[in-house]
């Protein structure tokens, strides 16, 4: 009988301690369960900011689509303006040399490459630093002032024999 109830006695410390061990085990569990319902969570929410911010690169992907088509359309346009310009430039018997606000050389038409000796590299220099044919000395002082007041000037001006009607 002693036997059997140092055995009862020893089963019961064992059954204590197991079930010590199996609280301690649930506690455990729960508390990890805790922290992944946690994480979970956490990740739901990095799922919805990401499907947002998903949400709106496609929409500023569209408005560059839209914005790339509308500077592709005006891209062209100029293209087709640009090409008019050289065409009229080229088939114009008029010398005209285009020239920006620091008088520098933007462009000119065939006609005027006898009167000015234009090469290609003139493009972009001053037109002070040309030399050209014509009796006129006045020129950089009249495109200054055409620039300046936005007037048109007229001057007769001659290379040799020939004469010619300078428009500024």
């Amino acid at each position: 009988l002693e036997t059997t109830n140092e055995e009862l006695q020893s089963t019961n410390e064992e059954l204590e301690t197991t079930n010590e061990e199996l609280q301690s085990t649930n506690e455990e569990l729960e508390t990890t369960v805790e922290e992944l319902q946690a994480a979970n969570e956490e990740l739901r929410s990095s799922t919805e900011q990401l499907a947002t911010g998903r949400e709106e690169l496609q929409s500023i992907n569209v408005e560059l689509t839209i914005v790339n088509q509308e500077l592709k359309e005006k891209g062209d346009e100029l293209a087709r303006i640009n090409s008019d310009l050289n065409n009229l430039m080229s088939a114009a018997a008029i010398a005209t040399v285009f020239v920006g606000r620091d008088l520098c050389v933007m462009r000119y038409t065939p006609s005027a490459v006898p009167l000015f000796r234009f090469i290609p590299t003139d493009i972009g220099r001053p037109l002070a630093d040309l030399a050209h044919r014509l009796d006129y000395r006045e020129m950089l002082e009249d495109a200054q002032r055409a620039i300046d007041h936005l007037q048109e000037l007229q001057r007769e001006v001659h290379s040799g024999s020939a004469w010619y009607l300078a428009r500024v």
